[in-house]
């Protein structure tokens, strides 16, 4: 790892108040010697030149972004990014279960739990009890939640999807052949 270079300005004598960090208009006191392959400098470029930037203002951009973004999922903030992550995690893989209720009579009804698989199967195979409704365990997402969504994302950014992804491996962890058992702590 390269040392942190320092450059001062040469006759800055006077004190300026502090600026909060992320401001423009900071003076710029602090240089990263960064080293990059060809093809990494040549990619660099290119994704530069999509945006209009230079190669220094899309460094720059891109990991004050990712240091904040590491910075706002990994402590606790007013926005409450694992919650969300959670939820969208169970939306996505939590196996959902459904009431079912049947009119057993003309006064009479009863309600049984399923899973999708049940649910899918269910037949009118001429028994008195006819199904009569059907009800999800959980409601879809509202449309209120996409504003929590753009918010996650806009201040989370890749570190929010990796939280999502990981609460989703942990929803499928024991119906996957690709992760191992738990190590018996008393073997």
């Amino acid at each position: 790892m390269t040392p942190l270079k320092t450059n001062r300005r040469a006759g800055q004598a006077k004190q300026t108040e502090p600026i909060e960090a992320g401001s423009a208009s900071a003076p710029k006191e602090v240089a990263f010697s960064v080293r990059l392959t060809a093809d990494e400098h040549e990619l660099l470029k290119q994704a530069a030149a999509l945006r209009g930037w230079t190669p220094t203002n899309l460094i720059r951009t891109a990991t004050l972004e990712r240091a904040k973004h590491i910075l706002n999922t990994s402590r606790v903030t007013t926005f409450n990014f694992k919650g969300l992550a959670v939820r969208i995690a169970d939306q996505l893989f939590r196996q959902r279960t459904y009431e079912v209720t049947y009119q057993l009579d003309e006064h009479h009804t009863s309600t049984v739990q399923m899973n999708a698989g049940q649910l899918g199967k269910l037949v009118d195979d001429g028994d008195d009890a006819v199904p009569v409704a059907v009800r999800p365990d959980s409601e879809e997402f509202s449309v209120d939640a996409l504003a929590d969504l753009k918010m996650a994302v806009k201040f989370g950014g890749g570190e929010f999807l990796a939280q999502i992804l990981e609460y989703c491996e942990g929803l499928t962890a024991s119906k996957r052949s690709d992760v191992p058992a738990p190590i018996d702590p008393t073997a």
